[in-house]
C-alpha cells in the first residue's frame, strides 16, 4: 500500500505510517492499516491524530498541538494528552464506546461486540450465583457449560484480532472461576479473599490436639494393607470433611470470617489426606 506525501512536510506521512504498522505489530490490537492522503500536511496530522485517538487498544495519546518536529526517525515522541481521558475498558464498550452496564453487559455489549472482561465482579456474579459458601454445583456446572458454548475462542476464529483477545480472556476468567468455585476449600479461600481476610499459605492451625491426630491418620495411611483398613479411615475422613462444610456455611452465613478461617485451616488437611487416599492403588478397590 502506498503512502502520499506533501511538499510541506515530505517525510511526515510516511514516518507516520511506519510508525502506525511498528504499533500494530507490538500492540497487536492496533489498525493494521491507516491511510494519509491529505493535500495539506496540517491535514494530514490533523487526520492522523483524530483516528489514533480513536483507537482504543493504546494508552498513548497524541496532541493535535504536536509538531512534525516531534517525529524522529519514524518513532512520534510520547506526548500525554491532559485534557483528553482514554477508553476504560472495564466500564466503555471498545466498539461503540457506549458505557457498559455493570449488571448487564458482563460479556456483550448491546451492539453485539465481546467486551473485555470486567475487573469489578466476582466470581459468583461472573457465573450468575448468589455470593455464599452454599452453591449447587449442577447448577454452577451446566451456567459454565453455557458461558463456554458463547465465548470460547473457536466461536471468534474469523472475528477481528481485538474479538479474539477478549473472548480468550473471558473463557479463561470462566474457566477459573469455575474450578474455584466447583471445590468446597478454594470456593471458602476466594469468599475470605474478597471479604478481605485471606488464607494464606503461611497461616498455621496452632490445635495441638488436631494436629496430632492428623499425623496419626497420616501413619495409618502409610501402614494401610487392606481394603477394609483404607475404607475405615476413609469414611473417617469424609465425616471430617462433611463437619467441616457445615460448620463453614453457617460460619459464612453469620459473617463470622474468623471462625470461617480456623475450620478452612483444618479443611486444608483433610483435604489432603482425602487427596493421597485417592493416589493409593487400593483405592480402586474400594
Amino acid at each position: 500500500m502506498s503512502v502520499r506525501t506533501t511538499s510541506t512536510v515530505p517525510t511526515l506521512t510516511t514516518m507516520l505510517y511506519r510508525y502506525v504498522i511498528q504499533c500494530h505489530r507490538k500492540a497487536r490490537r492496533f489498525p493494521a492499516l491507516l491511510l494519509f492522503t491529505n493535500n495539506n500536511g496540517k491535514k494530514c496530522w490533523s487526520s492522523f491524530v483524530k483516528k489514533w485517538n480513536t483507537c482504543e487498544a493504546l494508552t498513548l495519546r497524541v496532541s493535535l498541538a504536536t509538531p512534525p518536529a516531534l517525529i524522529e526517525t519514524g518513532i512520534i515522541q510520547k506526548k500525554l494528552l491532559s485534557n483528553q481521558t482514554p477508553i476504560n475498558y472495564n466500564t466503555q464498550c471498545w466498539k461503540c464506546h457506549k458505557t457498559r452496564s455493570p449488571n448487564k453487559d458482563i460479556f456483550f455489549c448491546f451492539c453485539g461486540a465481546i467486551l473485555s472482561p470486567s475487573k469489578n465482579l466476582t466470581y459468583f456474579k461472573l457465573l450468575g450465583l448468589e455470593e455464599g459458601f452454599e452453591i449447587d454445583s449442577d447448577i454452577l456446572t451446566r451456567r459454565y457449560k453455557d458461558l463456554q458454548r458463547i465465548l470460547h475462542p473457536d466461536k471468534f476464529s474469523q472475528k477481528s484480532e481485538m474479538e479474539r483477545t477478549f473472548s480468550a480472556e473471558q473463557s479463561s476468567l470462566v474457566n477459573l472461576a469455575y474450578t474455584t468455585l466447583l471445590k468446597p476449600l478454594s470456593r471458602g479461600q476466594y469468599l475470605l479473599d474478597i471479604n478481605g481476610c485471606s488464607l494464606d499459605e503461611t497461616t498455621q492451625c496452632d490445635d495441638f490436639d488436631f494436629l496430632s491426630n492428623i499425623m496419626r491418620t497420616n501413619e495409618d495411611l502409610e501402614n494401610v494393607i487392606n481394603v477394609e483398613e483404607l475404607r475405615i479411615i476413609e469414611d473417617l475422613n469424609i465425616r471430617n470433611l462433611n463437619q467441616c462444610y457445615e460448620i463453614l456455611s453457617e460460619a459464612f452465613r453469620q459473617k463470622d470470617l474468623v471462625g470461617a478461617k480456623e475450620v478452612l485451616m483444618k479443611l486444608k488437611y483433610f483435604v489432603n489426606i482425602d487427596d493421597k487416599i485417592k493416589e493409593m492403588e487400593l483405592y480402586e478397590s474400594l
